[in-house]
């Protein structure tokens, strides 16, 4: 980079929208491109309409359909408790040469599964590459979360010492992980953690441990989420002036468990028999489409708290609508890389309710702007559910906002990239010198 050129990025991502590692992605194009960096966003399946976003093209979109479809067979042959998204990314794509051929200064991976790129391609590139860590994966096997209670076997390397007695048939995990080793092992990566808990499993991993990681928590578009007339909102939603509003809500609730949904429920039915006031209405937004009780048998629950659906919305003024209806907004995720919906819903001056996992920590202060229940007590949440409640919602809200603005805003998170690039492009460039 000349001296006086504009910074040139590319952001790699599976998709530019729907779910929190892509919108987290794009939200950060957007955020550099606003700062006046040359950013440009590659993507397999493109849902904007935005010129600055390129999609790869049709033959090799159905390329990487092929091989997921093969990967997710070979995926059959390992039995696991573990139910959260895996990905082999193994089977090679192009999308390396088609990198090495732009005049790009940085390379910015994002949520790369579905055989966006392959743990070889990635060892192939031949520019600076910096990598937002969305969840477990990159240091992972093929899971992108390690559930809480099962081995972390990221620390010490996959072998068949630390595999859990749950597991059968082949060790997939473990051939993914060292695959990775194998590849990236002359390969420097800068990595970072969008929150203290996912830089610290990044620092801590085996593949990772010594390379350079930076914490730089996602931003949130502070001119979309924020306070509009909670009155007006419901009026618009048809719910009462006079209800107590829960929020919950998730892009993949009903196939991910990671994602709380039967805690939420637990601590729903608790929460109704701590409250004398039959005045609860639970608003749930995403999940695939359809109602969260076509996920689960709700004969278990017997709370009778009135149930709301507002379906698949978009990330615009409807879903920050959906965050000033409430309340509380409650996120009972077991484990959260960042937690993009807690921020969101904070700027829009909602207090949030979540367990005191992860990601989490860095979003929700106890007892300020929210509350962080005990691991994984659903009693705990609901009591801390109850306490929102039951507090001054205007100073709750006051301070919701002021985190959002303080710690979650475009640029904040912009200069500290910068910075974080310049630092790794004077590295490289004093390395080739050398």
């Amino acid at each position: 980079m000349g001296k006086g050129t504009r910074l040139k990025v590319l952001h790699i991502c599976y998709m530019d929208g729907k779910g929190g590692a892509a919108i987290g992605a794009y939200g950060l194009h957007r955020a550099m491109l606003s700062k006046g960096v040359d950013s440009t966003m590659l993507v397999v399946i493109k849902t904007t309409n935005d010129p600055t976003v390129r999609c790869v093209s049709s033959p090799a979109r159905w390329l990487r359909l092929l091989i997921h479809k093969m990967e997710s067979f070979l995926l059959l042959f390992q039995r696991t408790p573990n139910k959260v998204t895996h990905t082999l990314n193994i089977l090679p794509t192009g999308l390396h040469r088609l990198i090495n051929r732009t005049d790009i200064d940085i390379v910015q991976l994002h949520w790369i599964g579905k055989n966006t790129i392959s743990i070889g391609e990635i060892a192939k590139i031949r520019k600076p590459v910096v990598w937002k860590m969305p969840d477990m994966w990159a240091f992972s096997g093929a899971e992108h979360y390690t559930i809480p209670g099962e081995t972390q076997r990221y620390k010490a390397g996959y072998t068949h010492a630390n595999r859990q007695k749950e597991y059968s048939g082949l060790d997939i995990n473990g051939f993914v992980w060292k695959y990775k080793n194998w590849c990236w092992r002359n390969r420097q990566i800068s990595i970072v953690g969008t929150s203290n808990w996912i830089a610290e499993c990044a620092s801590e991993s085996a593949l990772f441990r010594e390379q350079q990681v930076q914490v730089i928590n996602n931003p949130i578009d502070l001119e979309l989420f924020r306070p509009v007339d909670k009155f007006e909102v419901r009026r618009r939603l048809g719910i009462s002036e006079t209800r107590r509003v829960i929020l919950f809500g998730s892009w993949h609730a009903g196939l991910d468990r990671r994602k709380g949904y039967d805690k939420l429920m637990d601590a729903i039915t608790s929460l109704a028999k701590l409250r004398k006031e039959k005045d609860l209405l639970l608003l749930i937004f995403g999940a695939e489409g359809r109602p969260m009780t076509a996920y689960f048998d709700l004969d278990r629950y017997s709370s009778g708290i009135e149930e709301m659906y507002l379906g698949e919305l978009p990330h615009g003024n409807e879903l920050r609508d959906a965050y000033n209806a409430a309340d509380v907004y409650v996120t009972p995720s077991l484990l959260e890389g960042f937690g993009l919906t807690a921020a969101e819903s904070l700027a829009c001056g909602t207090p949030v309710v979540c367990f005191d996992t992860s990601g989490l920590k860095d979003i929700v202060d106890h007892k300020k702007n929210g509350y962080r229940a005990q691991c994984y007590d659903t009693e705990d949440l609901a009591k801390g559910i109850n306490w929102v409640l039951n507090q001054d919602s205007a100073t709750l809200s006051r301070e919701a906002v002021r985190k959002a603005q303080d710690r979650f805003n475009r640029d904040r998170a912009v200069a500290s990239y910068l910075h974080y690039y310049r630092k790794i492009l004077a590295a490289d460039h004093q390395g080739n010198d050398g």
